[in-house]
């Protein structure tokens, strides 16, 4: 679910730079920026955008895979990928669900990392 290996780096690159926050402040900005995306994925699913679907879950999926979000970073891929296929236009309580997934899982992440920051 988080890869350890980019949250280490993450770790270290704070070492280097003599800051004993930046972890924490990676994951609050990560955070912040990830409950926007995520309020304006619900907008754009409600409105039937498909371009800004995938417009956002790719850069939600970014900013997952930079802090070590692995899983999260999964479930914004399959979101992006449902929103690239010309068979989805009219089936957007898949993007409902997968939502629904990508917000679980963004929780988790969040608590994980929390964890994992707590614990250094």
């Amino acid at each position: 679910m988080i890869d350890l290996e980019t949250v280490n780096s993450i770790k270290i690159i704070g070492q280097l730079r003599n800051k004993k926050t930046y972890f924490t402040d990676i994951l609050d900005l990560f955070s912040t920026q990830s409950e926007e995306v995520i309020h304006h994925l619900k907008t754009a699913i409600e409105s039937k955008d498909q371009i800004s679907i995938y417009r956002l879950s790719h850069k939600l999926k970014g900013g997952a895979q930079s802090i070590g979000a692995i899983e999260l970073s999964k479930k914004c891929y399959e979101l992006e990928d449902w929103s690239n296929s010309q068979e989805n236009t009219t089936e957007f309580k898949k993007a409902d669900e997968i939502l629904d997934s990508i917000q679980s899982t963004y929780q988790t992440s969040k608590t994980m990392l929390t964890k994992l920051i707590a614990s250094s």
